[in-house]
């Protein structure tokens, strides 16, 4: 198989998985919880998969993830008072949300993907600066939108603000802290085409250390 049939195929895969895990996510959390308006709850997950995997090509999961999160949050849900909080903004807080990921991974870009997973330290602090960062975009958004429609309460709502989004993106942090090192230690967070390269060059080297054994036994 060529590598890039193996990667449109691995894209695929991933991003069918992605929205059909990310419908039944989001129902079900709010089946369970009603007072829970969730945001992608497997987007992040997914896209750290991907990144992980194929680079800048993962950030595809992103549109996925939020698309299938919105058209469940408007249509199936079970909360009916919260389809309609699904709307052109929240579309655009669950991006900023999503891509706290390929944001986190330019920050550690340095470690390369394969040694970010291998030290549990700098895992962890790869999850922690994506919910980091992720938190702080979605809280500032939604307080700039907040800000031009209740201009007087801004700094008093603040906390609530802060403390509603990360409580309507708990569900997708908690998926996060616990899939990714069960990931990373069944090795589905690698950077496919680097662990391809490394596996045929010792497939290479094995091939000439047996030739070259034969060679020195006909001696």
């Amino acid at each position: 198989m060529k590598f890039k049939t193996y990667r449109i195929m691995d894209l695929t895969v991933l991003s069918v998985l992605t929205f059909v895990i990310e419908m039944v996510a989001t129902f079900c959390v709010n089946g369970f919880f009603h007072g829970i308006r969730p945001f992608p709850v497997i987007g992040m997950l997914m896209t750290l998969i991907s990144i992980s995997r194929w680079g800048v090509l993962g950030v595809i999961m992103i549109p996925i993830s939020v698309l299938a999160n919105f058209l469940c949050g408007r249509f199936i849900i079970v909360a009916y008072n919260y389809r309609p909080t699904y709307d052109l903004i929240s579309v655009v807080i669950s991006l900023l949300i999503t891509s706290s990921v390929l944001i986190a991974f330019a920050w550690f870009k340095k470690y390369g993907r394969k040694e970010t997973f291998k030290d549990i330290f700098t895992m962890f602090s790869l999850i922690g600066t994506t919910i980091l960062i992720s938190l702080g975009l979605s809280v500032l958004f939604s307080s700039i939108n907040y800000f031009y429609q209740n201009v007087d309460n801004i700094a008093k709502d603040f906390g609530a603000r802060v403390l509603g989004m990360f409580l309507y993106n708990s569900c997708s942090y908690i998926v996060l802290l616990i899939f990714t090192p069960l990931l990373a230690k069944q090795d589905v967070l690698i950077d496919v085409k680097k662990n391809l390269i490394d596996k045929k060059r010792e497939r290479q080297n094995e091939d000439l250390y047996y030739s070259k054994k034969q060679g020195d036994e006909k001696k």
